[in-house]
């Protein structure tokens, strides 16, 4: 017996919902779910201690950052209108992120598809894990995504004014925002090379773009020059160069078991993508939106290789939202035997990666704040909290906002790119170890986090606090960069 649909209540009004809608409420549910269930991580952290800082020494914490400043007046705002919970933090970039996905839907669109195709490339943007981890990170990166693709929206619609707006919002969100500014109007003006009448507004969008960003490019050089010895990100590979396309769809939280087969399925489905897409790419529209997925990482790679090495995977996440048309074309376009074998493919890929997400096998975030709730049960009158390492201090003292505390003077942070500037900017107290014995506390909890970069000096103070004082373990674990551990020194009893 068949059953007719259009009798069901509702139904009708059901179908006469907007496709946008639908996505928009599916990547809302995405992102909001456990949105404040995991630990803020050291750059979210980040985020927070900045956030609660007054106005004057925000901007001079910016300055010694490597990050423009955009991202950090919008949380500066925030914080003051909604408090400084994780959910608070990060609901800025989960609005962001779901508008992300509108403005895929919209390019998509904007290029020829027809709706299906769009409503697809939309709903892969939607589901992307890599994607949705982002829409739960108090970082600047779904803003960045929402920049670069109003910016190529822009472009293609020859809408200048837009564009420039665009622009400049993207370089002050994120320094890389300039690649895509570049890419985006080396690919615009390629369109138009035939007539120079034609190159008149978008050279002027560009150069006002330039104009805008050239009061924040002396900031860029001076950060450049602080942390030149020090910067954490890799020379790239052949492998690293690659990385973003995995990264930045599928996540790396997979388990082992999945990890090479979801990323091969990301490989091959890309690789179909961009040999079905051929028609559309060549076209002065296809050329923005292939600025955008593989324009900007060479720009960004080529720096790399001639200069410093600046590619940041995440960086990368206006491209894997580019990335969704070269997916969600092939599913709709290819025979239906070929897209039956193509939704085979990656129907499995999506759902396994984005259950990955959810509940992480690897790369689950550092749990701060259940061993911050262990010293909060156990602290006594005359304690304090001793930090060998800047990151330390940042994820612990978010947790534990009013307990006194002391840093190494000589610490090293988690990416070794913060300047003295913004150390001074953010007032962290950074006192020897002998000062804590003088101001009369009786015990302390050292509270100790190695990573590979972590320098000599402070192993020789741990080494000396543990061979001096009596002290126990009270929690201890082995991560993959290092370890984490806290000790409670008393300084009262005799070894």
């Amino acid at each position: 017996m068949s059953i007719d649909f259009e009798m069901i209540p509702g139904y009708q009004t059901l179908m006469r919902i907007p496709s946008w809608f639908n996505l928009a409420v599916t990547a809302a549910i995405l992102r909001l779910i456990n949105i404040g269930q995991e630990s803020l991580w050291y750059d979210e952290s980040f985020t927070a201690w900045l956030s609660k800082l007054e106005w004057p020494n925000l901007w001079a914490a910016i300055r010694g950052d490597v990050h423009p400043p955009l991202w950090y007046i919008i949380e500066w705002i925030n914080v003051r209108l909604f408090g400084t919970s994780e959910i608070a933090l990060r609901i800025p970039a989960a609005l962001l992120s779901v508008i992300a996905v509108l403005l895929v839907r919209k390019l998509a669109l904007s290029v020829g598809f027809q709706r299906g195709t769009a409503f697809l490339a939309g709903l892969f943007a939607a589901v992307l894990p890599a994607a949705v981890y982002y829409g739960q990170d108090a970082r600047m990166y779904p803003l960045l995504a929402c920049c670069v693709l109003v910016a190529a929206l822009a472009a293609i619609r020859e809408n200048w004014i837009v564009f420039t707006v665009a622009s400049i919002a993207a370089v002050y969100t994120q320094n890389l925002g300039l690649f895509y500014v570049l890419a985006i109007g080396a690919a615009s003006t390629l369109s138009r090379w035939h007539t120079w009448r034609s190159l008149i507004r978008p050279v002027l969008a560009g150069g006002a773009t330039v104009i805008a960003w050239l009061p924040w490019s002396q900031v860029v050089l001076h950060q450049v020059k602080q942390i030149s010895n020090g910067f954490w990100i890799q020379p790239i590979t052949t492998g690293s160069l690659l990385w973003p396309i995995e990264a930045m769809t599928a996540g790396v939280r997979l388990p082992e078991t999945f990890t090479l087969h979801i990323y091969g399925a990301v490989a091959g489905v890309t690789l179909v993508g961009l040999i079905s897409c051929r028609k559309w790419v060549f076209t002065r529209s296809g050329l923005i939106v292939m600025s955008v997925i593989l324009g900007t990482p060479l720009l960004i790679a080529a720096m790399s290789l001639v200069w410093r090495t600046v590619y940041l995977p995440r960086a990368m996440l206006p491209s894997a939202l580019a990335l969704c048309l070269l997916w969600a074309y092939p599913l709709r376009h290819l025979s239906r035997p070929n897209r039956s074998i193509a939704q085979a493919i990656v129907t499995p890929m999506i759902l396994i990666a984005l259950w990955s997400h959810y509940f992480p096998a690897i790369n689950g975030r550092f749990p701060v704040r259940e061993w911050a709730n262990t010293i909060q049960s156990n602290w006594q009158r005359n304690d304090v909290i001793y930090y060998i390492a800047i990151d330390a201090c940042l994820l612990f003292e978010y947790y534990l906002p009013d307990k006194p505390y002391a840093l190494l003077p000589y610490a090293g942070d988690l990416n070794q790119s913060l300047t003295e500037e913004t150390k001074a900017a953010m007032q962290i107290e950074a006192r020897s170890f002998d000062w804590l014995k003088q101001q009369g506390y009786e015990r302390i909890w050292l509270i100790v986090a190695t990573n590979p970069l972590t320098n000599a000096q402070q192993y020789q103070q741990i080494a000396s606090i543990l061979l001096n004082h009596a002290w126990k373990v009270v929690k201890h674990e082995d991560l993959n960069v290092g370890t984490r551990t806290i000790y409670l020194v008393d300084l009262v009893a005799e070894i």
